[in-house]
């Protein structure tokens, strides 16, 4: 269950893509900055999908930190649409789900940031146009990056990286 605290939820397995292969991974997400919490249709997607085939090192490393806590340095948490109470969240949930427009883990993150009040963040157009319709505070990835770069949390080398991967 999330707590207080500067937190994010990602729905984007390719944010995760993105950040290990450029690697960037600890240094955007050091557990003094930002709990990341990652609902359970990313958490599948990166262990069982097209990114477990295509880049088992992105899923190793994505499974060593959830799992393991391997590094210490992130706080990577695995949320699931159980944590929701609001029963007209939830009936959003199944109405997304009808609609059959965002994938799993975009349509949970969106309901659990709507439940939990945690900033949305994705690469996807079609979630983060779901979140400004909720009133749910989002941010492009692309966004969030260039945001750390202009803070010196990410070097420009690295912010250049993070965008060569995003590019491929």
């Amino acid at each position: 269950m999330p707590s207080s605290g500067k937190e994010l939820i990602i729905s984007d397995a390719q944010v995760f893509v993105f950040l290990i292969l450029s690697e960037t991974f600890e240094k955007v997400f050091s557990q003094d900055r930002i709990t990341v919490y990652v609902p359970t249709g990313v958490v599948e997607e990166i262990k069982t999908g097209l990114i477990s085939r295509k880049y088992p090192d992105v899923k190793k490393q994505f499974c060593d930190t959830l799992y393991n806590k391997s590094n210490g340095l992130i706080d990577l948490q695995e949320l699931t649409i159980d944590s929701v109470v609001d029963d007209n969240v939830m009936k959003y949930y199944f109405e997304l789900e009808k609609a059959c427009f965002l994938d799993d883990g975009e349509r949970e993150g969106v309901v659990l940031a709507l439940q939990h009040k945690i900033p949305f963040l994705s690469d996807d157009d079609e979630a983060i146009e779901e979140c400004v319709e909720q009133d749910i505070l989002n941010t492009y990835f692309i966004d969030y990056i260039e945001l750390l770069k202009n803070e010196s949390i990410v070097t420009q080398d690295e912010y250049n990286k993070i965008i060569e991967e995003m590019q491929k």
